[in-house]
């Protein structure tokens, strides 16, 4: 008697020991429920000098090629004296000036042969963040927020996908065999 009360005591002392916090793999509330840290949420962009160059430069070739008048290298001088009062050493003031003529030029020829490029949609985007950079304002644009599809159980229910039209003239055609081999002749089950 003695030994069961023993043997049960270890027993569901090892149980309780389980649910404390252990290194060891296993299925806890918090695998169940995961707190809000591990959710991945999207942020605004990064607005590291990097970022900012690339998109400055995108935008003056952009704006270049979708005809809009300013002085581009004037651009390019206020982006580099902008970054150069935040501190940023003279290397990467380098590499920025890298970026930011590396991305002009490299958007500059993928659009270059594309007469449409300058549709609205573009071309106000360009002039809201030619507009910024020409005030002075360098900071990386908005990205705008797109909710994905996750495609759990419940993913496509807000979809605009209409189901397919309904035909009762197949309905038995995968019991019986085709409408064709069955047209005239009386089969019996």
């Amino acid at each position: 008697m003695m030994n069961r009360f023993v043997i049960a005591s270890t027993a569901c002392a090892l149980v309780l020991a389980g649910c404390g916090s252990s290194s060891l793999p296993s299925l806890t509330t918090g695998s169940l429920f995961p707190s809000e840290k591990k959710k991945t949420d999207i942020g605004p962009p990064p607005d590291d000098p990097t970022t900012r160059a690339v998109h400055v430069g995108v935008t003056v070739a952009r704006a270049q090629k979708c005809g809009y008048y300013f002085d581009p290298q004037k651009v390019r001088s206020n982006f580099l004296a902008t970054e150069a009062q935040r501190n940023t050493s003279p290397e990467t003031l380098k590499k920025l000036e890298t970026s930011f003529d590396f991305a002009r030029n490299r958007v500059a020829q993928q659009i270059a042969t594309n007469p449409a490029y300058c549709n609205a949609d573009r071309t106000a985007t360009i002039k809201r963040d030619l507009n910024r950079y020409l005030a002075g304002d360098f900071t990386a644009p908005k990205r705008k927020q797109v909710a994905a599809n996750s495609g759990g159980i419940f993913g496509n229910v807000d979809t605009d996908d209409k189901p397919d039209k309904f035909d009762p003239s197949g309905i038995y055609d995968s019991i019986l065999g085709s409408s064709e081999n069955n047209s005239g002749s009386a089969q019996t089950y």
